[in-house]
């Protein structure tokens, strides 16, 4: 685990790292209250100035649902590592799965569970989250 200077984390914040994961942090960045970090399998990239607000959750692996095996009995995988732009801001309660990418000063809505990459500047919300528009497209 690498922090930035000036990391802002919270309470009850839970980070975990297991084999292949890891978790870096860059300056100015703050994580809120109750926020999960999960990095197994895969790493978790926080870019410098990223607002992440309460209840979020970051997920850089995901079971196997087989049905040769039950899931408690399958390995991890992982579409990939999770990293978020600099400048991003992620509202309350947003999930992040593997493989995505959020791009600089991307806007994430409260609630919405982002299953592919966001691009930068971009505002996204719902479940999956989907781009409504760009910040310089907003008046």
């Amino acid at each position: 685990m690498r922090l930035g200077d000036s990391v802002r984390i919270y309470r009850d914040v839970i980070i975990e790292t297991g084999s292949g994961g890891s978790v870096e942090i860059g300056d100015h960045s703050s994580i809120h209250p109750r926020c999960q970090i999960n990095a197994y399998v895969e790493p978790i990239q926080i870019g410098s100035h990223v607002m992440i607000a309460a209840g979020c959750a970051f997920y850089s692996y995901d079971h196997g649902i087989s049905a040769a095996a039950p899931v408690h009995e399958q390995p991890l995988q992982s579409r990939g590592a999770i990293v978020i732009g600099d400048d991003a801001w992620l509202g309350t309660g947003v999930t992040v799965l593997s493989g995505v990418v959020i791009g600089s000063g991307a806007v994430i809505g409260a609630g919405s569970v982002v299953t592919k990459n966001i691009p930068a500047n971009a505002v996204a919300v719902g479940n999956p989250a989907r781009v409504l528009k760009l910040r310089n497209e907003i008046s």
